[in-house]
């Protein structure tokens, strides 16, 4: 940073893969996604994310790999870890609609870019339909 800062350098020194991971889980969560939504974004931008379960189906924890580094959510802060995307994130996560989701999401990652098309065809439609619902339908 500081050749950069001092002209020495032409670019910005990278940043380091923990923060880009941060910062990618924050852009994927500023709308309140469910976590399957948000991992399926995640997925598409090249991070891996694991979940553990136990036999109960509760959430034993969350991890992110990127670039062969694996980072579990409480090595990148309390906001990251499973608990802390709902708590700190407001990642929307109910466990009978989206534990199976996130299973398959994890041991099919092709499926992110399904799961994202299918919400963004949702949104057009609550959209068209808070249109057609003001008047403003053409």
């Amino acid at each position: 940073q500081f050749e950069y800062d001092n002209g020495l350098r032409q670019t910005p020194p990278e940043k380091p893969i923990k923060e880009k991971l941060q910062q990618a889980i924050n852009k994927a969560t500023l709308d309140n996604p469910t976590l399957p939504l948000m991992i399926a974004r995640l997925q598409i931008k090249g991070i891996e994310v694991r979940a553990g379960f136990t036999r109960n189906g509760k959430s034993k924890g969350i991890s992110y790999c990127i670039d062969e580094q694996a980072f579990s959510g409480t090595n990148l802060g309390a906001a990251y870890t499973f608990n802390g995307l709902q708590k700190h994130l407001g990642v929307d996560y109910q466990e009978e609609r989206d534990s199976e989701s996130i299973k398959k999401l994890i041991s099919n990652p092709n499926l992110a870019l399904e799961i994202f098309k299918r919400h963004q065809q949702q949104q057009e439609e609550l959209k068209r339909q808070k249109q057609k619902s003001k008047g403003f339908e053409r």
